[in-house]
């Protein structure tokens, strides 16, 4: 298509852009429009395909112009920024719309373009890599769950102790003591004493209870529950007794070993170590990169344009609108937006910087890394390769694809010129690796 395009910069990264298509070009269009209207049209009195086009223009001449340039404008501004060599953030606002039959169509677009960001003190920065080192404890506490999921449990006849199942009924009570309707649950199999118990408060309380007795109970919830809205809150509740159940675990030998996969209990053990190491690794290298692209924004200050961070937060919307589909909550967008609008802004910058590094010192992707990343997707699918292939060219994802991969290498590339300080954590708790 013709055109003539003048953009004018504005304050930050807005700009306008005044486009001109030629009278030459929009006739083309009107006319091939008329003729397809004249093919297609019902009208009394004219058989359909024999309508004479000026009986198309005098009845309908308005409403197909109309169509037309609501099809024009688009394509020639998509064209032109094309051509003007900008990268558009934001959708147009298109406004002053000019035509008059037999000449030019003019418009303006007035968006905010993608900021030219130069990169800058990228090599050298200082950052810690946590080092995550894998315990026996570790190890222990790991083969620990393993022996509690495979325990066999049996009716005993007499109290119950830390370590017991309890099979009761149970009933909430509101402040004063008074059964809460609705409240009320049948047959809970309970663990007292368990290393992720929800109470120890209530477990203490259980402690020589026994089949058949009735007994009130009123505790806290450990401070430390992932749930906040049960952490630290304080509950009561009539409960029935029904069963002790005694529960008897299997002994750490290589009989347990094989039940788990491994031919012997040093294998078992040796396999639990290298799944830790390998997952305290990722912990670590998650965490040095966070470090390393917080210490490049430091290094680069800028305010990323608002429109690339409403897009993140619109996709953060979505996000939480699918992870929540099906609850009978309302989904509060502004509060979602409101707690994500620094991460937004976080991920802006970083983009746009990693963007920046990567046109300055010229990484790109090869054909065969796009390959081997296909590859990998499709053995993750468990899916052939060329169907895979298929599916991401139809689906438009090789490019996200290829920015991803551009990312990576990317980050790789600063990782490797940093000066990094490695920095030993040890988490909080027996044998417990924490996931930041």
């Amino acid at each position: 298509m013709d055109f003539k395009v003048n953009v004018t910069e504005g304050e930050g990264g807005k700009r306008t852009m005044e486009v001109e298509v030629p009278a030459a070009t929009v006739e083309a269009r009107l006319q091939a429009a008329y003729l397809n209207y004249s093919k297609t049209l019902n009208l009394p009195g004219f058989r359909k395909g024999k309508i004479p086009l000026n009986i198309v223009k005098s009845r309908f001449g308005k409403a197909i112009e109309g169509e037309v340039l609501n099809d024009l404008i688009p394509e020639a501004y998509d064209q032109a920024w094309r051509t003007s060599g900008i990268e558009p953030v934001s959708q147009p606002v298109i406004d002053d719309v000019a035509y008059t039959s037999g000449e030019s169509l003019r418009f303006k677009a007035s968006l905010e373009v993608k900021p030219e960001i130069e990169a800058r003190n990228y090599t050298g920065l200082r950052v810690t890599r946590p080092a995550y080192p894998v315990r026996d404890s570790h190890v222990e506490r790991h083969i620990r769950g393993l022996r509690e999921q495979s325990a066999e449990d049996r009716s005993v006849e007499r109290p119950a102790q830390l370590g017991d199942l309890l099979v009761a009924d149970l009933q909430e009570l509101d402040a004063s003591g008074v059964p809460i309707l609705g409240r009320r649950v049948e047959d809970r199999t309970i663990l007292i004493g368990g290393e992720r118990t929800f109470s120890h408060d209530f477990d203490n309380q259980m402690i020589g209870v026994a089949k058949g007795e009735e007994r009130r109970v009123r505790f806290t919830y450990n401070r430390d529950l992932q749930d906040p809205d049960l952490a630290g809150r304080e509950m009561a509740f009539s409960m029935t007794v029904k069963d002790v159940r005694e529960r008897i675990l299997p002994a750490l030998d290589d009989e347990f070993a094989k039940d788990h996969g491994a031919e012997t209990f040093k294998a078992l053990e040796d396999r639990i170590r290298e799944g830790l190491q390998a997952q305290a690794d990722y912990v670590a290298r998650r965490r040095i990169e966070t470090n390393l692209l917080s210490a490049l924004i430091q290094e680069n200050p800028f305010d990323p344009p608002e429109a690339m961070v409403e897009n993140a937060l619109n996709a953060m919307v979505e996000d939480y609108k699918k992870e929540h589909e099906g609850h009978d909550h309302p989904i509060d967008e502004a509060h979602v937006r409101e707690q994500g609008r620094d991460l937004a802004v976080y991920q802006v910058r970083t983009h746009l910087l990693i963007e920046a590094v990567a046109q300055k010192e010229g990484i790109a992707v090869t054909d065969e890394e796009m390959d081997e990343r296909i590859r990998q997707i499709a053995e993750a699918g468990r899916q052939g390769l060329e169907a895979v292939k298929r599916a991401l060219q139809r689906n438009q994802q090789l490019d996200r694809i290829r920015r991803d991969l551009v990312a990576e290498k990317t980050i790789q590339f600063l990782i490797d010129r940093a000066q990094i300080e490695e920095v030993e954590e040890v988490p909080e708790g027996e044998g417990r690796i924490i996931i930041p």
